[in-house]
């Protein structure tokens, strides 16, 4: 009985680290993909460049594809603001992080500033996070870092 009962133990451990380590599914965005949760619904929208909404669970990403893509530079009014250079899909990028002095949100962005350059400019690609629980940033991180372009 207790061989059965510890390999029992055994298989239900072995499979929750299996489970935990199963990687997030990846979803084609168009121009890029991102491993991200099932559960996040999308919206798109944008004029003058490929923009869209990315929404669930306490999390909202933003992204904007085009000439006009926000650099994530330092902003006036923000708490805590850091960022990083990067290589993301082999491509330069910078990782942003800021806080609302309030710390009741909680700001992490990738910016790609040159995917391609046409003859207004180069086409850049911001993606933004926000939350209200700082413990997901470093998870979130995770999430934008696993970008992959897929046409340029």
């Amino acid at each position: 009985m207790w061989p059965a009962r510890w390999l029992s133990w055994l298989s239900l451990l072995w499979g929750v680290i299996l489970a935990a380590a199963e990687p997030l599914p990846r979803r084609d965005l168009g121009d890029f993909s991102l491993q991200l949760p099932a559960t996040m619904a999308q919206q798109t929208g944008g004029i003058d460049s490929k923009a869209g909404r990315l929404h669930g669970d306490g999390l909202l990403i933003d992204y904007d594809l085009g000439l006009y893509s926000d650099p994530l530079l330092n902003r006036d009014g923000v708490s805590g603001y850091e960022e990083k250079p990067v290589l993301v899909d082999g491509r330069p990028a910078r990782l942003v992080r800021w806080r609302q002095p309030d710390s009741t949100r909680y700001f992490i962005g990738l910016h790609l500033p040159e995917l391609r350059v046409t003859p207004m400019g180069p086409i850049r690609l911001t993606l933004l996070a926000q939350t209200s629980d700082a413990t997901r940033l470093d998870d979130i991180q995770t999430l934008l870092l696993s970008l992959r372009l897929t046409k340029h």
